[in-house]
């Protein structure tokens, strides 16, 4: 038997990272695009918007929250209240707003059959026509 001697040749290439283009910090930017033809302006980032257990379609075709209704980041994988999307299976409407607050009463005609108590008192806030507290008498 004749042993041959056969030599293996490996090229290993490594790929760097590619820096991010000028003017972006992030080589993930958070995409916000029209949810549906005709939508004219798009959710921004720091505004919550909904998501929800179930969802129905408008008249004009328009995917709507219902269910259980929980407020939402565009760009983050989890509610204001902490629930993993997911996991909850919950379903996200980025060009719905979050406008509920913890005063509302839903009705049987509302489709949106409950309100995260938790996330209506994050994303409530200050109300912006509301003044901030003063004192108005102070003590000498």
């Amino acid at each position: 038997m004749a042993s041959t001697d056969s030599t293996i040749e490996a090229t290993i290439i490594i790929r760097q990272p590619s820096p991010p283009p000028s003017g972006r910090t992030s080589v993930f930017p958070i995409r916000m695009r029209p949810a549906y033809p005709g939508h004219k302006a798009a959710m921004r980032a720091d505004l919550p918007a909904v998501a929800a257990s179930s969802e129905w379609t408008d008249g004009d075709g328009v995917r709507q929250p219902a269910g259980e209704a929980h407020a939402w980041l565009p760009g983050h994988n989890q509610t204001l209240c902490g629930l993993a999307l997911a996991r909850s299976r919950l379903l996200r409407f980025p060009h719905v707003r979050w406008e509920y607050q913890a005063s509302d009463v839903l009705t049987e005609a509302d489709r949106v059959r409950h309100v995260c108590r938790r996330c209506a008192a994050i994303a409530g806030g200050r109300h912006a026509n509301r003044r901030p507290w003063t004192r108005h008498s102070p003590r000498p």
